[in-house]
């Protein structure tokens, strides 16, 4: 971020504070690329939800911001942060305008931050609209925690009799998988579409703030589909910006297919010529990670800079054709975060590149499907244009 939009930001947060619609409005039409940035407690409503700017928050809902706005780092949402600074009125506001009741983890489950914050009033406003008492996550070390045992470990005894009214139970019914149970049930599932039961991890990537590990799979070929595959795990424990997709946030994952004789020996994994695609799949995923690379709709394009560069050695093709939901087994269900969308990315020359750009993605997409080409990385393929 440069000084200029340090100081935009900083405008922008002030007139948070001061409730001041004007001054917004004013930064919003003249800087519209502002709205885009994000405050130190994430997006600007959620800064506005968690200072209890009810004004504010109305107003950036009717300019159209997602109501389900996440801080990147702990993905909590402008609901939970609103509990956590017990702003009522923005609560009921959230609630009235059908913010979600997210329960993808402890942290950004609001009942559990009501209780911890023992807010009886925001417990009650959250059990009327549909928040689970008795829903139990999976902690470390095989312990367990839903908001009446919370409540109970806290000492909390008006708020266990609340949730105790509402259905609540130590022994609950629903049991969260953890983590490592998501990233295995996806893996199995890929792997049953892929008539594939041999995979080991080969690469990962870990966040910045080190609160986001997302391994790299390797697939081995099948009868069924003889191909290597490399597939990221852990890249839908975020919910990513994807404003044109059915949903304005996405969970994804990222997945190349390689010819049969790319088999990533020892030897060859040393070579650049064989392991871009690996490095590009880490590439990607810091680049949504970051917010630096939107896919901004199911089938995209991401071009290796302006003008593009090749994606590696060996190979003159410079862009990623990305298809979303090309395996008919994608997307998959998977409890409790919903439909994981597998994105199949495909190496494309600068050329068709430049076709998209003048006859749209349908038409590109469509000439793949005319002349054949199959979904894996081949370096040196005939250009379609």
């Amino acid at each position: 971020m440069t000084g200029e939009e340090r100081n935009l930001a900083a405008e922008v947060n002030q007139a948070i504070r001061a409730n001041d619609i004007g001054v917004l409005a004013t930064i919003f039409r003249e800087y519209p690329e502002i709205k885009t940035y994000e405050s130190a407690v994430g997006p600007w409503l959620c800064a506005a939800a968690r200072r209890n700017r009810p004004l504010v928050v109305k107003w950036l809902l009717d300019q159209g911001t997602d109501i389900n706005s996440r801080k990147e780092n702990t993905q909590q949402s402008a609901l939970c942060l609103a509990v956590y600074g017990q702003a009522s009125e923005v609560i009921d506001l959230l609630l009235e305008r059908g913010a979600e009741l997210d329960r993808t983890s402890i942290e950004c489950d609001p009942l559990i931050a009501a209780v911890q914050e023992n807010d009886l009033e925001i417990a009650r406003k959250l059990l009327k609209h549909g928040a689970d008492p008795h829903f139990t996550y999976a902690l470390d070390l095989g312990e367990t925690r839903s908001p009446l045992s919370y409540a109970e470990e806290l000492g909390f005894i008006e708020m266990a009799q609340l949730l105790r009214e509402h259905g609540g139970e130590v022994a609950a019914a629903t049991l969260l998988p953890t983590r490592e149970e998501q990233r295995k049930r996806l893996l199995e599932a890929i792997c049953t579409g892929l008539g594939n039961a041999n995979q080991e991890v080969i690469d990962q990537f870990t966040s910045e703030g080190g609160d986001l590990t997302v391994t790299i799979e390797l697939l081995s070929p099948s009868s069924t589909f003889p191909f290597h595959t490399l597939v990221t795990n852990g890249l839908c424990e975020i919910n990513c910006y994807t404003p044109e997709f059915s949903q304005r946030r996405t969970r994804l994952e990222l997945m190349i297919h390689l010819p049969f004789t790319w088999s990533l020996t020892e030897q060859r994994y040393q070579q650049p010529r064989y392991t871009w695609p690996i490095q590009w799949l880490k590439d990607l995923v810091a680049g949504i990670v970051d917010g630096d690379i939107i896919l901004r709709s199911p089938q995209s394009i991401i071009s290796n800079d302006d003008p593009p560069q090749p994606l590696g050695e060996g190979t003159e093709q410079t862009c990623w054709l990305v298809l979303a939901d090309l395996a008919e087994y994608s997307p998959i269900a998977i409890d409790p975060i919903g439909d994981v969308h597998l994105c199949t990315l495909l190496p494309i020359y600068t050329e068709e590149r430049d076709f998209e750009k003048q006859h749209g993605i349908a038409a590109l997409v469509e000439k793949f499907a005319l002349s054949r080409v199959p979904p894996i990385v081949q370096p040196t393929r005939e250009r379609l244009v």
